[in-house]
């Protein structure tokens, strides 16, 4: 009757807590362009597990995105667990070593000595050998394939396209500031690409000639078409007309290896690299309208320490 009741109230709880995963909340963005998705926030942290990687859409199938936070939160638990069962195992063994020493030749003791030492080490070979056991028996058993989850039906028809939230005076608006700036004497577009092919030149002559500039992902998933704030491109030219720099070299507008929530992706930041001298009279003056900082590897820090200067809408 207990045990029955324990089995129930186990298949339960394991009910509860993968469904917290199995069932992501999905929201409709505003602009009816791209599912903005909720990334579950673990009550209990796993050591070993930072966080839940973004759903991306499927390479094979457009209109599908893959989710992959099963597999990453199985894999923490298989991680941790490996850790957990060493310790254990280690202890197990110490504690069969004390026995043997303690035995005084008892022939009782010196067995239980070696079944808990034959336990411990049989514990420690299986778990370290279980990726190649699962393996042997089924590759798949190795890998965590991401769940598939098709979006609606009328925002899989949009194809992500931001070009649908844009009017064409927009987009005409953003070409023209584009172009502009690919002829400006004093400022140039890195072809210097973290993710390959991808980088500010192709961003810039790509929203010269659509009005939308490919988004790549930290994972270089470059698929996703989206319309940069036209007010960051103005922003690169006031400075040069107010004279508050003399040169500026962008880095990246919606590519480049950065967060996964990172402002670029969605087209509302720029990197730019100036002479050090101006740094910090560039991040004053553009911090009048968006939020600028000096940047290095993702950090804020003073500017003398900068790599580039890193500004986005507020």
């Amino acid at each position: 009757m207990f045990k029955c009741l324990n089995v129930k109230m186990f298949i339960c709880f394991c009910f509860c807590v993968l469904s917290f995963l199995y069932f992501p909340v999905l929201q409709v963005s505003a602009d009816g362009s791209m599912p903005e998705w909720k990334i579950p926030d673990l009550q209990i942290s796993i050591p070993g597990l930072t966080g839940f990687s973004d759903p991306q859409i499927c390479t094979d199938d457009k209109t599908k995105m893959c989710i992959p936070w099963i597999g990453e939160y199985i894999a923490g638990i298989y991680k941790y667990a490996v850790g957990i069962v060493g310790i254990l195992a280690t202890v197990v063994l110490m504690w069969g070593g004390l026995i043997w020493l303690t035995a005084g030749g008892n022939a009782a003791h010196v067995t239980e000595a070696k079944t808990w030492i034959g336990a411990s080490i049989t514990g420690l070979v299986l778990v370290l050998c279980s990726y190649m056991i699962l393996y042997e028996i089924n590759p798949d058993l190795t890998r965590f394939s991401p769940i598939r989850m098709s979006w609606p039906a009328e925002e899989a028809k949009k194809k992500m396209s931001a070009e649908q939230a844009l009017s064409s005076s927009d987009v005409r608006n953003i070409r023209q500031i584009a172009a502009k700036l690919i002829i400006y004497p004093r400022v140039t577009f890195s072809k210097k690409a973290d993710c390959p092919n991808f980088h500010a030149d192709k961003s810039i002559n790509e929203l010269a000639s659509t009005g939308l500039s490919t988004a790549c992902s930290p994972n270089c998933e470059c698929i996703k078409q989206v319309s940069v704030d036209a007010s960051l491109l103005i922003a690169i030219e006031d400075l040069l007309k107010n004279n508050v720099v003399d040169k500026i070299i962008v880095t990246s507008i919606t590519t480049g290896i950065h967060g996964s929530t990172s402002y670029h992706y969605t087209g509302k930041a720029i990197d730019i690299v100036v002479a050090s001298q101006y740094r910090d009279a560039v991040v004053k003056e553009l911090n009048q309208k968006f939020y600028a900082m000096c940047d290095k590897g993702g950090d804020k820090v003073p500017c003398d320490e900068a790599d580039h200067i890193h500004f986005r809408i507020n």
